[in-house]
């Protein structure tokens, strides 16, 4: 169990409403706090985490140790953009604070997009340090989204400490190519 968590990612991972044998995809994941509650919710499920940083994939494999070995998490040091997973391979995608998804034209779309199944499910949930912004960051998200294909759900504002924090959700849209 994580002892200190930033209620941001906490709120995050309760968005997601994981289940017992999903397959999910955390891009950026740091430290693997968010892949620690998640794996602690899987029973036949997996998550896999990327990360472009190879001491944050060395730090999410050391405190997720039990979950590696026990087959439910796995750690990649690659760059979203760059990294080749497999096709339709996660019923679930999420980044925190990755601000990759405001660029429609950022490659990272059509990885993640390529990576879900096709009922597969997007989250990017962003909290600035200062609560003023926080509308433009949710529009930057969803125009980023929808200019790259993505249909997107719902936006999502939790009120959390210390600041709020947005949630875009978002599934593929109807009729893409899907690239690779």
């Amino acid at each position: 169990m994580v002892d200190r968590v930033a209620p941001k990612i906490r709120w995050a991972v309760d968005l997601l409403d994981v289940r017992p044998d999903e397959r999910l995809l955390e891009i950026g994941g740091g430290h693997g706090v968010a892949a620690t509650l998640v794996a602690e919710r899987l029973v036949g499920g997996k998550i896999v985490g990327v990360d472009r940083s190879a001491r944050m994939v060395e730090m999410a494999t050391h405190r997720n140790r039990e979950h590696v070995e026990a087959g439910r998490a796995r750690f990649v040091h690659a760059s979203i953009e760059v990294w080749t997973p497999p096709a339709d391979a996660f019923d679930k995608a999420f980044a925190i604070n990755v601000r990759h998804f405001e660029d429609p034209g950022h490659r990272c779309h059509a990885v993640v997009r390529s990576a879900l199944v096709p009922e597969g499910r997007l989250f990017v949930v962003f909290q600035l340090p200062a609560a003023d912004p926080l509308p433009t960051i949710g529009d930057r998200l969803r125009a980023g989204l929808e200019g790259a294909g993505w249909q997107v759900d719902d936006v999502v504002v939790g009120e959390i400490t210390p600041v709020p924090a947005v949630c875009v959700m978002a599934r593929k849209g109807q009729g893409l190519e899907q690239e690779r």
